[in-house]
């Protein structure tokens, strides 16, 4: 599977959504293993993560399994997205461009 970006899982087919889960899963049988993990799938990457709601524990795994991948983790909300009217601060496909 070819790396691919969506916002929403109904944003993939349901090959895709398969592919998806079954690498979750060999991924985390690898976690669960007792070898040591040489994960480097997202090195120099960053995970952007997207809510309406602050979330500690949501956003503590999300940081979490993303350094244990090698990559780092950026938290945005509606506040930080959003102007005082609920309209998007810069056009979306702009946000997601950059992110």
């Amino acid at each position: 599977m070819s790396p691919r970006h969506f916002l929403e899982v109904t944003d993939l087919d349901a090959k895709e959504l398969r592919q998806v889960l079954t690498l979750a899963e060999h991924i985390d049988h690898k976690r669960n293993s007792s070898a040591v993990s040489d994960s480097i799938h997202l090195v120099r990457k960053v995970v952007a993560f997207i809510t309406s709601k602050q979330s500690l524990r949501t956003g503590g795994s999300i940081a979490q399994a993303a350094a244990y991948h090698g990559g780092t983790s950026e938290t945005f909300n509606g506040n930080s997205l959003m102007d005082e009217h609920g309209k998007t601060r810069e056009p979306l496909p702009d946000i997601t461009r950059c992110l």
